[in-house]
């Protein structure tokens, strides 16, 4: 974030560094993650998506792509586990890319 330049928000009269999150990221799914960020928790009412295995794909693509902490990653990795086997293959795929991708080892 250092790095980045700022861009000044004269609604909020501050300067920020804006970043964008992937659009294959929802905003329930990114609100989970800023909780976590700035609480250090996620409470389970927050995330009604932990039983969509799409979700959950968004999470695991969220937590490689911006190398969240690992409980974000260890909470995609074992809901998924658990959704997986009755998912559409798609979500197996996207997961199997997602993990083997050279870019987020």
């Amino acid at each position: 974030l250092e790095s980045k330049p700022l861009t000044q928000l004269p609604k909020e009269k501050i300067s920020a560094a804006l970043i964008r999150v992937d659009e294959r990221i929802s905003q329930e799914v990114w609100r989970s993650v800023l909780q976590f960020m700035y609480q250090g928790t996620i409470f389970p009412e927050h995330c009604s998506y932990l039983t969509d295995a799409g979700k959950c794909v968004e999470l695991l693509r969220a937590c490689l792509m911006y190398k969240l902490p690992e409980p974000l990653l260890h909470l995609a990795l074992t809901h998924l586990f658990h959704l997986l086997p009755g998912s559409s293959a798609s979500y197996a795929l996207q997961v199997f890319a997602l993990c083997t991708s050279d870019e987020h080892i």
